[in-house]
């Protein structure tokens, strides 16, 4: 008999009393087996049965080889450095610049100065010619 069927027909061993009126079931353990006594009769647990049960509810450890711990490790440091290659060169593109020379700063803010003037200029000249276009509209 083998240790499934061996399992069912001691759950119906065990079941079956109990629906017949039987008022006593009791488990005893000695050193070489389970014994179960339902009402006068005793069953005894095999050894077979007994590795089959305890073969089947053990549980195993999960263990994470080296390889998968390597490459976790490795996504995680790559993500680290991308996150702050990112961070350093947001940095650098908004931090104003402390290399320049004087005359280059003053060179820089003249040409700026000088292209400001020249938009107020021609925006003054085309409300001029606009309010003419207007006059003559009238």
């Amino acid at each position: 008999m083998t240790a499934s069927a061996w399992a069912t027909s001691t759950a119906t061993a065990v079941t079956s009393p109990a629906k017949a009126g039987a008022t006593s079931t009791s488990k005893v353990t000695n050193g070489n087996g389970s014994k179960v006594k339902i009402g006068n009769k005793t069953y005894t647990l095999t050894s077979a049965a007994k590795t089959a049960t305890e073969a089947t509810t053990s549980t195993e450890e999960t263990k994470n080889s080296k390889s998968t711990v390597l490459i976790a490790s490795g996504a995680a440091i790559l993500l680290l450095c991308a996150i702050g290659y990112v961070i350093v060169r947001d940095a650098r593109r908004k931090a104003p610049a402390d290399d320049e020379d004087e005359d280059l700063q003053e060179l820089r803010l003249s040409k700026e100065r000088a292209h400001q003037m020249r938009k107020r200029r021609a925006k003054a000249k085309a409300a001029r010619q606009q309010r003419k276009r207007n006059q003559r509209a009238r």
